[in-house]
């Protein structure tokens, strides 16, 4: 058996892809079919949030019965998937963020080092997302948006599923997050994990600077960035 020396969780949006607003138009096309097409606009921050945080604030603001049917919120969910799965083969520009898929391909190849998900996306949507990009197989175990509302919450619930799949104990100060949002930061803080940040979402470098992160990355491209989030020479 391996010995397993690192516990990598990867963010989606941001820092693995871009769907360049496909998700936030089948999220409005989800609540429109379930809430009605005369719904206002209402300004709700996206970036790394999970989605049940997202839907939660979205229908607090639309005036909605708090606390909602948890039936209500899983069927808009469930529906914002399906539309995700029009919207996205015609959204403009979808990429891959730079130096993946390569550099998942160079840590997928070491037995030590461990790949799994941590997303505000819920887990169907994610999938998905994934699947379409042919990013899927990297990551055999994930915590997902429609697990908790609060982000930090998923780091327990993914390092949980870690231990399960690898018959391994994962000590905090061998997992890492990677994501490219305060959020991120905050979660491993919270959870007293490692965070390496990354600039390819909407915080810039200086941003993510500011709160000090163990690691910053302008990208994830590059031989340099393989020696640092896996700790090994390359």
């Amino acid at each position: 058996m391996p010995e397993y020396s690192r516990l990598l969780l990867f963010d989606i949006d941001g820092t693995l892809l871009h769907t360049r607003g496909a998700g936030q138009k089948a999220f409005r096309r989800a609540l429109e079919k379930y809430l009605g097409e005369e719904i206002p606009q209402v300004h709700v921050n996206y970036a790394g949030r999970t989605d049940l945080s997202i839907l939660m604030e979205t229908l607090r603001l639309l005036e909605h019965p708090m606390p909602p049917d948890p039936l209500l919120m899983r069927a808009i969910l469930d529906a914002y998937v399906g539309f995700l799965a029009e919207e996205v083969p015609h959204a403009n520009l979808l990429t891959v963020c730079p130096g993946i898929p390569a550099l998942l391909d160079e840590i997928s190849d070491d037995p030590e080092i461990c790949l799994g998900l941590l997303t505000g996306n819920a887990e169907k949507g994610a999938q998905y997302k994934l699947k379409y990009f042919q990013l899927e197989h990297y990551f055999p175990i994930g915590a997902y948006g429609d697990h908790s509302l609060h982000r930090h919450e998923l780091v327990g619930i993914a390092v949980k599923r870690a231990e399960r799949h690898w018959s391994h104990r994962w000590l905090p100060s061998t997992v890492w997050l990677v994501g490219d949002t305060p959020q991120d930061i905050e979660a491993a803080r919270i959870s007293g994990v490692h965070i390496a940040a990354v600039a390819t979402g909407p915080y810039s470098t200086d941003d993510l600077a500011a709160l000090k992160p163990d690691l910053l990355l302008h990208d994830l491209s590059g031989p340099e960035t393989l020696r640092l989030l896996t700790g090994k020479a390359v």
